[in-house]
C-alpha cells in the first residue's frame, strides 16, 4: 500500500476549497496540510484499534487489527 503524494494532497484540498495565500511557500503549505492529514489518520488508525480490542473482548478472538496497520501506512513523512 501506498500513501497519498504530494500532488494528490494538494488536489484534494483544492477540491474541498482551499485556498492558499500566494506568500506562502508551497512546500510550507504542503507540511501544514500534511500534518493535518497524519493527525486525521492517527486518530482514525487509534480508533480501528480502539474497535478491535472491544471485538476482541466480545468475541474471546485475538486481536487481529490490519486495518491501523494500513491506514498508519497512508501518513506522510514530511522529515519531521
Amino acid at each position: 500500500m501506498t500513501g497519498i503524494t504530494k500532488d494528490e494532497l494538494m488536489q484534494m484540498a483544492r477540491e474541498s476549497g482551499l485556498e492558499f495565500c500566494e506568500e506562502e511557500s508551497a512546500h510550507s503549505v504542503y507540511v501544514s496540510l500534511a500534518q493535518f492529514t497524519n493527525a486525521i489518520l492517527e486518530r482514525a488508525a487509534v480508533e480501528s484499534e480502539r474497535t478491535a480490542r472491544m471485538h476482541a473482548a466480545q468475541t474471546g478472538r485475538e486481536i487481529q487489527d490490519e486495518i491501523s496497520h494500513r491506514i498508519r501506512a497512508l501518513k506522510f513523512n514530511t522529515g519531521d
